[in-house]
């Protein structure tokens, strides 16, 4: 994939409309607070039109788990069941549901529940 730094800005972009994005790893600190909800994701890139796996992790500082399928449930709504294009000026990012979509996260603590999301993506680069 030539545009890399494209996908990853569009993506990161993306899923910023649903909770506060970072690119791991991360770092919070007094400077960068960690927030109640975020996404987490480390972005990955295959050859052009040929379809990936993009893992991200959403978080949510809670006992419960409210939150954090709210913040599922959105991004799935927004994929829909025949997948979103997201059209750039470089081209253009199908996002699928991956299988499995959304699953548990083991939690890393009493205070945080946490889940994994696979999205199936497919980069298209205009000519």
């Amino acid at each position: 994939m030539e545009n890399f730094k494209n996908y990853a800005t569009a993506i990161y972009s993306w899923l910023s409309g649903f909770a506060p994005t970072f690119r791991e790893p991360i770092i919070f600190d007094a400077d960068n607070p960690q927030p109640n909800e975020y996404i987490s994701y480390s972005a990955t890139a295959s050859g052009f039109a040929q379809q990936f796996i993009q893992p991200l992790t959403i978080y949510s500082k809670s006992t419960g788990f409210t939150r954090l399928m709210e913040i599922a449930d959105a991004i799935g709504t927004a994929v829909g069941d025949g997948g979103i294009v997201l059209h750039n000026e470089w081209g253009h990012i199908a996002i699928y549901k991956g299988s499995p979509f959304v699953q548990d996260k083991p939690d890393e603590s009493e205070e945080v529940r946490a889940c994994y999301m696979n999205l199936l993506i497919t980069v298209y680069n205009k000519e």
